[in-house]
């Protein structure tokens, strides 16, 4: 199946550097401008659109069924991780009280688990399992996945099969790297949802 990972347009929290994770923003002016000229660019037409259920993700999807056609379809288990305490905060602030945590996070963010959050191993299974279920539906056409930035790295990660510190890369306002078109299997997806037994084993509270 042709599946184009899309990650979601930019919200205030985003241009200002801060976490988001499951905090419910809509996308900024700037975001529904450049989401919107990169979905008319687009050669392709969806029969499907899935997101996640926040508002920018939903917002997002519509905007790219509106240019390249499709059914919006909300799945709760394409949500971005959750950042628990992290949320509202800048990376900056955080690595000043925590630097240990903090490198480990550009690293290796599967080895971290947020202050009251999501620990990103269990995020990643989780989101690939939701990828994997669409794909199993008996769909036709190409199918589109609109994601927050950091659900947009991991399915990034596991489909281009790259190493964990691509899933907190910063943010890049190339289109190009906002979008993941390729050729993928649910079975695909499956077969390389598991980390190392000693990746899950070194997460760190």
């Amino acid at each position: 199946m042709r599946l184009v990972v899309i990650r979601s347009g930019r919200t205030a929290w985003d241009e200002d550097g801060r976490f988001q994770g499951h905090a419910d923003l809509p996308l900024s002016p700037g975001g529904v401008e450049d989401l919107g000229a990169m979905a008319k660019s687009l050669d392709v037409h969806f029969g499907s659109v899935f997101c996640a259920t926040d508002e920018s993700s939903v917002e997002s999807a519509k905007l790219i069924a509106k240019a390249a056609g499709g059914r919006v379809r909300q799945t709760a288990g394409l949500a971005e991780p959750d950042l628990g305490l992290w949320e509202g905060k800048k990376a900056a602030g955080l690595a000043e009280q925590n630097p240990k945590t903090m490198r480990q996070w550009r690293e290796d963010p599967t080895a971290v688990c947020p202050p009251n959050g999501e620990a990103i191993a269990e995020a990643r299974l989780r989101i690939i399992d939701s990828a994997a279920k669409i794909l199993d539906r008996p769909l036709r056409k190409a199918v589109a996945i609109v994601v927050r930035p950091l659900a947009f790295g991991v399915l990034r990660s596991v489909i281009d099969e790259l190493t964990p510190e691509t899933i907190t890369a910063p943010h890049n306002d190339d289109n190009q790297a906002n979008v993941l078109d390729r050729m993928v299997s649910s079975a695909m997806l499956r077969s390389r949802r598991e980390l190392p037994r000693r990746e899950l084993a070194k997460v760190d509270g």
